[in-house]
């Protein structure tokens, strides 16, 4: 599983993020593997990003969101997110979505 790589975060994210902790958001790094026979990936991509975006703002994915619209996007799906709900919400929030394996929720400082 990926651990957070802060030089992929450009300087326009890295404002975003020090604005939101700044108005009390938290800022995580999402690592999600997919189960290796997933039927449906895009599916569960944007089940990924839209209960996301329920719950705060994607700044980030890897790979890029243009590769994930074309579904080409391998067994990991990672974000960087800032939301103000907490570590353990998040967790819970992305362990309700089926074909998933492994979701690692890191909090970004």
């Amino acid at each position: 599983m990926s651990v957070f790589n802060e030089t992929k975060i450009d300087i326009y994210q890295r404002n975003v993020i020090k604005m939101a902790k700044a108005k009390g958001y938290f800022s995580y790094y999402l690592t999600v593997k997919f189960e290796k026979e997933i039927t449906f990936k895009i599916a569960r991509s944007f089940m990924i990003i839209k209960t996301i975006e329920h719950i705060g703002e994607i700044i980030m994915t890897d790979p890029p969101m243009n590769v994930v619209e074309s579904g080409d996007l391998g067994h990991k799906l990672s974000l960087v997110v800032v939301s103000k709900q907490s570590k353990s919400e998040v967790l819970h929030r992305m362990n309700k979505i089926s074909e998933i394996i492994e979701v690692q929720v890191q909090l970004i400082d």
